[in-house]
């Protein structure tokens, strides 16, 4: 296997990383959200003495905290694994993406208004690009 076999296998895994990531985040906030809904709609009903109530606003809550914790360890994980592929696949074998992330990071400024362009998005028509 070659070197650019490895390094396009290697970007297939990162770009599937960061898909994976961007979901799990999307679908985590929505499942946080039905969680605090729930448990808000319980808390809202003002039954007194009705314990089963009681017992299902302590489950969603400890429910939402699990989850939660667990969604923040799934995205760590996913996280260092995107940075060990950055590092050892892309940072200084390929200068452009070595450039990009520089520039994701505020180390280093683009050299031309294209690159520019890549970092701040699409200008409207006829706007100058800064």
């Amino acid at each position: 296997m070659t070197e650019e076999e490895r390094t396009r296998g290697a970007w297939e895994v990162y770009l599937y990383a960061r898909d994976l990531l961007a979901k799990r985040m999307s679908y985590g906030m929505i499942a946080q959200s039905m969680l605090l809904i729930a448990f808000s709609t319980l808390a809202s009903g003002r039954v007194s003495g009705d314990i089963f109530i009681a017992y299902f606003q302590i489950i969603v809550a400890a429910l939402g905290l699990i989850y939660t914790g667990y969604q923040y360890f799934r995205v760590v994980s996913i996280q260092q694994s995107l940075l060990l592929i950055e590092e050892s696949y892309f940072v200084g074998k390929d200068l452009v993406f070595s450039d990009y992330l520089d520039m994701q990071r505020g180390q280093k400024m683009p050299r031309n208004l294209s690159q520019r362009a890549m970092i701040s998005g699409p200008t409207p028509a006829g706007s100058p690009q800064v």
